[in-house]
């Protein structure tokens, strides 16, 4: 049960989140036990019964604060009550919460539950996947066979490239081109347009933080069945000039998640222009031109002539493509592949910060008529 600043109950019934999320909208002080077992229909991420019960723990274990509070909130160590009691009264700081250890303990455990959950959802798309595999392979091919007849023409050489790295250049791009996901992603701006995102706001979960989660998921998934088969092919075809040693795959697989996190965190900031425009298509295509050029995917950021080096250097996309590549080849080693790591970094915290500032503008803007 909950009960809004009127006085008037407001009842949530066990499993139904969209209770919860009424009831929060209105303005209501929960007490009392309320549980959610799965989000609204359509809606994404899918919280499963699971994912719903670590999202509550997580938000029960945010550490007490310590200030101004009118009122205090008290509820069952599920946890929804507690939420919903904060967010009525404006002012998340005055939970009874435990500590911070546990709160971050239950962060961490809601994030892995959401990244599986994307997971199993790009899972059941096989047939798109061999697709796109096969797709990716005979691409691979194409690339190798430009770049290795590019540095033949200038000689045998081409900024350090030769033939077999030429090649091996072309097909780890290939390999890595759906996990980063160079050229769609509009699911944020689907919602928004749809009014759905309404239903995001109302949850006890940051949506940034829900959805990059779920693109990690997606690009766990599509890591082996997308990337393995050109590599095989590679390595079939023209040979790959890859490093013997275990350390720069460590440090190519820490470069491949941060380059997905950038990759997800330039697609975030350009569906917030949902917020503001009905129509994206022109906004999308034009991201997926100037990601295609800048970061690598047709031909390498080295060979760019200064000017176009310096301006991929303004840029993310370098971040994406470039930087995982030249690690996993072991172009830079060392303290150079660190320094890359710590240029992806960056950019992930400059654009994710971006998008968390552009979002919350948009949020308050933000009218949806209908029910």
């Amino acid at each position: 049960m909950v009960t809004p600043a009127s006085g008037k109950a407001c009842s949530v019934g066990a499993g139904s989140s969209s209770g919860v999320a009424s009831c929060v909208a209105a303005g209501v002080v929960a007490t009392g036990d309320e549980r959610t077992s799965s989000s609204p229909a359509g809606s994404w991420p899918p919280l499963s019964p699971h994912a719903a019960s670590v999202s509550a723990r997580a938000h029960n274990a945010r550490p007490r604060a310590r200030g101004r509070a009118s009122t205090r909130c008290h509820s069952s160590r599920t946890g929804y009550g507690r939420i919903a009691c904060a967010r009525a009264q404006g002012n998340t700081k005055s939970c009874d919460t435990g500590t911070g250890a546990e709160y971050r303990t239950a962060t961490v455990r809601l994030f892995a539950t959401l990244v599986v959950l994307g997971f199993r959802r790009w899972s059941t798309y096989r047939l798109a996947t061999a697709a796109g595999a096969f797709t990716n392979t005979v691409f691979g091919l194409i690339k190798a066979s430009i770049t290795v007849g590019a540095i033949g023409a200038a000689g045998g050489t081409l900024a350090g490239y030769d033939a077999l790295a030429g090649a091996t250049y072309a097909w780890v791009v290939q390999a890595l081109v759906a996990p980063v996901n160079v050229f769609h992603w509009n699911e944020l701006a689907l919602r928004i347009r749809d009014g759905d995102i309404a239903v995001d706001l109302a949850r006890p979960l940051d949506p940034q933080f829900a959805h990059l989660a779920g693109f990690l998921g997606r690009a766990v998934h599509q890591f082996i069945p997308r990337g393995a088969p050109p590599l095989l092919a590679g390595a079939l075809i023209t040979g790959l000039a890859l490093p013997t040693s275990p350390l720069p795959y460590l440090l190519g697989l820490v470069s491949v998640v941060l380059a997905v996190s950038v990759s997800f965190a330039t697609w975030w900031l350009v569906n917030l222009a949902a917020f503001w425009l009905i129509e994206l298509r022109g906004l999308l295509t034009l991201h997926i031109v100037g990601m295609s050029v800048l970061s690598g995917l047709v031909i390498p950021v080295h060979w760019f002539p200064d000017w176009l080096a310096t301006l991929a250097a303004l840029t993310p996309f370098p971040s994406i493509l470039q930087a995982p590549v030249d690690v996993i080849t072991g172009r830079v080693e060392g303290t150079a592949a660190l320094g890359v790591l710590a240029v992806q970094a960056a950019w992930l915290a400059g654009v994710l910060l971006l998008g968390r500032l552009v979002f919350a503008r948009g949020a308050r803007k933000l009218v949806v008529q209908g029910g």
